[in-house]
């Protein structure tokens, strides 16, 4: 009888991410094996990227993303959701698109969908519920890939969207759970499903009691939806100042988050905004900031950047 067992190094693939700062009117980098010498799979490589702003290194977190072993409900939709818009932006910079991507988030939608409980609220594992930041962040993927004209069943997506109503509806502690609150709303404006009336009363009377800067967002964006282009722009600009003013990770938050997250996805939120706020300078040098800052990145960290 003949056995083969597979024998690799005890070493798991290892990415290391290099940031080197080119002079101007003439710098140059040198890539070569040498960068591969303390390699021992046959299959390394190298990519190299060129941007003004070294965080926003896009083939690099897509590649993080897909490599990433797990696939809970958070991660799944994590690594789908830039998928959404990359053949988009590699059609604005005269890339090839990619023709498998479709499939790989169609794959992505209906994973996500079969962690959908009867009452539209999603678990991390399976049908389940009781995290509305999960239930808005997946709705939030669901509504942007119909958006793209992804199939979506319909049943879903109302139940989906039922379930943020009926949660708010009940749940309007924002001192604790703002970040859920503040999301939901948004997704909901985004089905053009939310009360304006409640946006402006957060904005305008609450906007203290949230502590997440990324949820203050999320209501400048709403407003931005319903066409209430001063006080988003009052929100943005209130967002901005408790990025900046809170920048320690917190281990305990319920939403995943982090301040280089928060700061990503507020500059996301900002950018698909019309029309756009005047913060996202701001916001990309607080980004690049964060980022250079930061040891390890989640998939949050990735997906919103």
């Amino acid at each position: 009888q003949t056995l083969y067992v597979p024998v690799r190094p005890a070493q798991l693939p290892v990415t290391t991410r290099m940031v080197v700062d080119l002079k101007g009117n003439g710098g140059a980098l040198r890539v070569d094996k040498e960068l591969l010498a303390a390699s021992l799979l046959d299959g390394a490589s190298v990519s190299v990227g060129v941007s003004q702003a070294a965080a926003f290194d896009v083939p690099s977190l897509l590649m993080t993303l897909d490599r990433y072993p797990y696939g809970c409900a958070e991660q799944t939709t994590s690594r789908a959701m830039p998928l959404l818009y990359v053949n988009e932006m590699a059609s604005g910079i005269g890339m090839a698109s990619d023709p498998d991507l479709h499939g790989r988030v169609q794959d992505a939608i209906y994973k996500v969908l079969s962690y959908q409980a009867s009452a539209g609220s999603f678990g991390l594992w399976g049908p389940g519920s009781g995290d509305l930041w999960l239930d808005a962040y997946v709705t939030d993927f669901l509504t942007r890939a119909r958006e793209q004209k992804y199939d979506v069943p319909a049943l879903a997506m109302n139940q989906a969207l039922s379930n943020l109503q009926n949660a708010i509806g009940y749940d309007q502690d924002v001192q604790d759970r703002g970040s859920e609150i503040a999301y939901a709303l948004y997704v909901l404006a985004r089905n053009k499903k939310a009360s304006v009336g409640d946006l402006r009363y957060y904005a305008d009377t609450q906007l203290e009691a949230f502590t997440s800067p990324m949820a203050v967002a999320q209501l400048a964006a709403s407003l931005a939806l319903y066409g209430d282009t001063q006080r988003s722009e009052a929100t943005f600009q209130a967002a901005l100042q408790l990025a900046k003013s809170t920048p320690e990770y917190d281990y305990y938050r319920s939403d995943y988050g982090s301040p280089l997250r928060d700061g990503a996805a507020i500059l996301a939120l900002a950018a698909e905004s019309k029309p756009v706020p005047t913060i996202v300078p701001a916001l990309i040098q607080l980004v690049a900031r964060e980022r250079a800052d930061a040891r390890w990145t989640s998939t949050q960290d990735e997906s919103w950047m």
